[in-house]
């Protein structure tokens, strides 16, 4: 073979070899995903001389806290697979306004450039800080609006933190019915009785060298070398935290015990217990809970968890292995007319600090696409559970989390057809207007469509 065919034949190769050792680095981009974990608490002080003025939700109107039943924290989780990065962050908040993610957004913005890849939400316990001002001043208060400012620094601690923490992880969903557990005090026959989790067993640390070969080399030593650290697992199902809202005490409502005890029976593959967050669902219009009530709210928010636990344990998950790369982020924002004069009151009074563009609100929603399995539904409030089954019909044979009071508390999200119901009074009383129930399904059917829909 002459001289120049033979360096043909060599430059092919070359070429041959770069082109594959290309791909498997652009598809390690892809497709190495890492998780970081991070709490911080946000227990507001109710102590000290002269006490501080900390409003809770409901009535009567700038209802004081008196009590303490259970610290409140703000917990967060970045998902990152070097070509998109998440993070989900969930506040024990009976809400935040998009003005208050947007400070959370903005302080972050070196690790999250693109801000929507931020998602905040509150679980709406009902013994929280009324953040929201609807039954309070405590948009004007001093003392109220150091505890604001207080939750968005801690988010975005929490945000930085749960990035450095990264590792790189394996990931299991599951999925199951929590039956007679939650009821539509509405419309008994729409309940959104779907309970997600999303198990996370970080392996080591994973450390970027600039090198994808150098990548490829320590961290396959790190996978299985490298310092365990605790699991995580992230759960959503959908019921108003209101067994303790009579009261004026400070607490998670029946989120906070429930997180550790499922932090206790969710473990990693090397029985370490994991580190949680819970995200809300579709609690609008009205879900709460259905269990009996005992003599006292305690002991019937405590019944609550005994017979949610006891229906995990029973349910036997089984947990499906997931790749949550590629990760695909999907964000739609619409302008919509604030048509209830009780909130334009109170913004024209400064009493709620939404932005209006004219008569009109900026209503974003998103769709987050976690690998082949997963979807992320995040709605900017209460939605009615008639609407979240609709849109899990969007994506067929995907595990699906509705994402609840996600960058925004609009209030109660109801279909149109149900707006001026007699039975839906209070609803109303609370709702931006009559559209938005449809407005925000036909975004997401919209998003929906960009991610394949129930496509495998």
């Amino acid at each position: 073979m002459s001289k120049l065919r033979w360096a043909g034949v060599i430059l092919v190769w070359l070429a041959l070899l770069f082109s594959a050792n290309f791909l498997i680095f652009e598809i390690r981009a892809e497709g190495i995903v890492t998780i970081g974990y991070a709490i911080k608490d946000i227990t507001p002080n109710i102590a000290g001389f002269p006490e501080p003025k900390i409003y809770l939700p409901g009535n009567p109107y700038n209802k004081p806290a008196s009590s303490m039943q259970s610290n409140l924290s703000i917990r967060a989780i970045v998902i990152d697979n070097e070509a998109e990065r998440i993070a989900l962050v969930v506040c024990d908040c009976f809400g935040l306004f998009r003005v208050d993610v947007e400070r959370i957004r903005e302080k972050v913005k070196d690790i999250f450039p693109k801000s929507g890849r931020v998602i905040v939400a509150s679980t709406h316990t009902h013994s929280a800080p009324d953040t929201t001002g609807v039954y309070s001043d405590a948009r004007i208060e001093p003392d109220m609006l150091r505890y604001i400012d207080l939750v968005v620094e801690r988010g975005a601690e929490a945000i930085r933190e749960a990035y450095a923490q990264k590792r790189h992880a394996r990931f299991n969903v599951s999925r199951l019915r929590i039956h007679d557990l939650i009821r539509n005090d509405r419309h008994p026959e729409f309940v959104d009785n779907n309970f997600f989790m999303l198990h996370a067993s970080p392996l080591g640390a994973y450390h970027d060298t600039g090198d994808p070969f150098s990548n490829l080399l320590e961290n396959f030593a790190t996978t299985f070398y490298g310092d365990k650290i605790q699991p995580i697992v992230m759960f959503n199902f959908a019921c108003h935290p209101e067994f303790l809202r009579k009261t004026q005490t400070i607490s998670a409502d029946f989120v906070g015990d429930l997180r550790e005890r499922m932090e206790l029976i969710v473990r990693g593959l090397d029985g370490k217990v994991s580190r949680s967050l819970f995200f809300n669902g579709a609690l609008g219009g009205m879900v709460v809970a259905d269990t009996p009530k005992r003599q006292n709210e305690s002991s019937s928010m405590v019944l609550f968890n005994d017979e949610f636990i006891k229906r995990v344990r029973e349910s036997r998950i089984v947990f499906q292995n997931t790749d949550l790369s590629p990760i695909r982020f999907y964000s739609g924002t619409f302008k919509i007319k604030l048509d209830n004069d009780l909130f334009r009151d109170r913004v024209s009074r400064n009493l709620m600090p939404q932005k209006l563009e004219g008569d009109r609100l900026v209503v974003e929603t998103s769709v987050t696409q976690l690998g082949r399995h997963v979807i992320l539904v995040a709605v900017p409030g209460e939605l009615s559970p008639e609407i979240s089954l609709k849109i899990r019909k969007l994506f067929p044979r995907k595990y699906v989390a509705i994402l609840g009071l996600a960058n925004d508390e609009l209030g109660y999200i109801l279909p149109k057809n149900r707006y001026k119901e007699k039975i839906h009074e209070y609803e109303r009383h609370f709702a931006v207007n009559d559209e938005i129930g449809e407005r925000i399904f036909d975004e997401i059917k919209k998003l929906s469509a960009k991610t394949g829909g129930g496509m495998p």
